[in-house]
């Protein structure tokens, strides 16, 4: 998804591409079961981030968001602690409400 001029996700999958293939595996489970049982994988954020999916490939997180029967990939981080991934959570927030926006 694009934000401000770039692609956040698209390139930090390419800064790293040994955790494109283990995502590629997420996704394909979540596309065609709708959800991930495994909280290891992936969960759906709480609080004021609810509405942000972060999928856990290895030592990564990817953030991203539903719309439809679509899922948007925002951007992505290597794991760190809960409280270092406030930046992140908010960058895919943001991008959530800049695509909302732009649909009005």
């Amino acid at each position: 998804m694009r934000y401000q001029g770039s692609y956040p996700a698209k390139d930090y999958l390419e800064a790293h591409p040994k955790v494109k293939p283990s995502l590629l595996a997420i996704v394909r489970h979540l596309s065609t079961h709708g959800t991930i049982h495994v909280s290891e994988r992936g969960h759906m954020l709480k609080g004021k981030y609810k509405d942000i999916m972060e999928l856990k490939p290895g030592g990564h997180r990817v953030y991203g968001f539903r719309h439809n029967n679509n899922f948007y990939l925002t951007n992505g981080a290597p794991k760190r602690k809960v409280r270092e991934q406030e930046a992140d959570f908010k960058l895919a927030l943001a991008m959530r409400t800049d695509f909302y926006e732009k649909l009005k």
